[in-house]
C-alpha cells in the first residue's frame, strides 16, 4: 500500500511514518504530498493521477468538507482515505506524533482488508480498536 500525507499534515509525519514502515511488508511508499506534486496543486490534478496509480490511499486532517466537488473527486477516483478526527487539529507536533504511531498499525489494517472506502480516525485511542467508515 501507498500512503501520501495531505498538505495538512507535517511532511515530517510522513517521512518518520516512512522510516518507521520499512519493516512492514505492506507499505511500499509513504510521502507528503509536496514531495509528489507541486505544493501549490490542485485536488483535480494530483487525485486522478493516484487513482490512474493505483494502491494509493490518502491520510488527511481535512474532512473533505470544503467543497462537493472534493468530495465527488474523491468518490469518483475511489481512492481510500483516512481522515483523521477535527480534534487533530492544532495539536503540538509530538503529541500528533505519538498519538499517529498508535494509530499506524490499525491504519494498516484497515488499509490492507478494504478498498474505495474513507475511514475517521479519532485523536484519542481510549479503548477504541477500530476506524469509523465514514461518507467522504
Amino acid at each position: 500500500m501507498k500512503f501520501l500525507f495531505d498538505n495538512n499534515l507535517s511532511p515530517h509525519l510522513a517521512r518518520g511514518l516512512a522510516e518507521f514502515s520499512k519493516t512492514d511488508v505492506r507499505v511500499t511508499q509513504i510521502v507528503p504530498l509536496r514531495d509528489r506534486f507541486a505544493q501549490n496543486a490542485k485536488d483535480e490534478v494530483w487525485l486522478p493521477e493516484l487513482a490512474n496509480d493505483g494502491g494509493w490511499a490518502i491520510v488527511s486532517i481535512d474532512q473533505f468538507k470544503k467543497t462537493t466537488a472534493e468530495r465527488e473527486l474523491v468518490r469518483k477516483h475511489g481512492l481510500m482515505v483516512f481522515v483523521l478526527d477535527k480534534q487533530w487539529s492544532g495539536k503540538p507536533f509530538w503529541e500528533m506524533s505519538a498519538q499517529l504511531v498508535q494509530w499506524w498499525p490499525t491504519i494498516l489494517d484497515v488499509a490492507a482488508l478494504t478498498s474505495k472506502a474513507a475511514y475517521r480516525v479519532p485523536y484519542r485511542r481510549q479503548g477504541q480498536k477500530t476506524l469509523e467508515q465514514i461518507r467522504a
